[in-house]
């Protein structure tokens, strides 16, 4: 994401969330459960913010969204709240067979 506020945002949060193709939250995370704390994008410059993280998503449609606010959620003092920027499609793999909506990278132990 970049960001270029018209004046300086100060203590922000920036947030992504995934939802499947049913509208259902499957992932979301922001900068402050990160432990980025004190996060800011000065106005006249940009300022990018780059998650990296693994899809272990389930086949199916999904789409990807983001928010721009104050404090842990989103529900006070949010600047930007976007969803379905972007829409994408998660085929089945032959390599990790499973059913749902994540793969979750279990371990079998058979004692």
């Amino acid at each position: 994401m970049e960001l270029s506020p018209h004046r300086d945002l100060d203590d922000i949060t920036v947030g992504i969330h995934i939802a499947d193709g049913r509208g259902i939250r499957a992932f979301g995370v922001n900068s402050r459960m990160l432990g980025v704390t004190d996060l800011r994008a000065p106005a006249a410059r940009t300022t990018k913010v780059r998650f990296e993280l693994r899809l272990n998503l389930g086949p199916g449609a999904y789409s990807l969204g983001f928010s721009v606010h104050r404090g842990l959620a989103h529900t006070d003092d949010c600047y930007i709240w976007e969803e379905q920027l972007l829409d994408f499609e998660v085929e089945a793999g032959s390599d990790r067979p499973f059913t749902g909506m994540s793969y979750l990278e279990p371990v079998l132990k058979i004692d």
